[in-house]
């Protein structure tokens, strides 16, 4: 899971209280994220807006989520998940302190929390916008690769060809589109004889819960035994 960039606590009281002694000084870059706006009066006014959870910005802009922040009073939950296979691994942090008056959430080892524009925060120097429920954040956090599953492989010979036949079903919550599938012929030992791909699912999409099936074709061979079927693409 991604580390974010550091800085000392002791720096940052030292930052926080310069700020707020209205000493006049410019503002460097990183301070520009936290506007008059953003600042609050008490503690407790800042728990209750910023308390929720969040995905990262750059994958709300992507169409995915790889990154969900869960903010309650006194920890932090990242979620990451990978793109590629679609696991999921959390990681909790305890909140160390809560500075109203600039807007900064202080967690354990010093990672700070900086709250920016409406709905934004920046972890790190990371952005993540608000979403209305971590399950919304972490069932959007799915993939093809993960919730396009692949069952009743079968392997058969014709006059021509050597065809493997499956079916493939959907498990997660989003519908998938121009789904391609990619076959490994392997004989009885595990080696490759030959590959193809097609695609099992064109525009039409296939929904939750649904399932099709789909063939691949290779010149006939009496070697290959069986096929390993693997999704090799998709959209959303």
């Amino acid at each position: 899971m991604k580390r974010f960039t550091k800085i000392s606590i002791g720096i940052l009281v030292v930052f926080i209280t310069i700020i707020s002694s209205g000493c006049g000084a410019e503002k460097s870059e990183s301070e520009t994220i936290v506007s008059d706006s953003d600042k609050y009066a008490t503690v407790e006014e800042m728990k209750s807006d910023i308390e929720g959870t969040y995905s990262k910005k750059d994958d709300l802009t992507n169409g995915r989520y790889t990154s969900v922040l869960e903010i309650t009073s006194s920890t932090v939950i990242e979620t990451a998940t990978s793109t590629e296979s679609g696991v999921s691994l959390s990681e909790e942090y305890k909140i160390s302190e809560w500075y109203p008056s600039t807007g900064y959430i202080i967690l354990e080892e010093d990672t700070i929390i900086s709250v920016g524009e409406e709905n934004i925060i920046y972890y790190g120097s990371t952005p993540y916008v608000k979403t209305e429920s971590s399950n919304e954040a972490l069932s959007n956090s799915e993939n093809g690769f993960s919730a396009l599953q692949i069952t009743e492989i079968k392997i058969e010979n014709n006059s021509v060809y050597t065809v493997c036949s499956g079916s493939i079903k959907n498990t997660g919550n989003k519908t998938y589109k121009y789904v391609k599938v990619k076959g490994a012929f392997e004989d009885s030992d595990g080696n490759v004889i030959d590959t193809e791909s097609t695609y099992a699912v064109g525009s039409e999409g296939l929904a939750p819960d649904e399932s099709t099936t789909f063939k691949l074709y290779v010149t006939k061979n009496y070697k290959i035994k069986s096929c390993e079927v693997s999704v090799y693409d998709f959209e959303q």
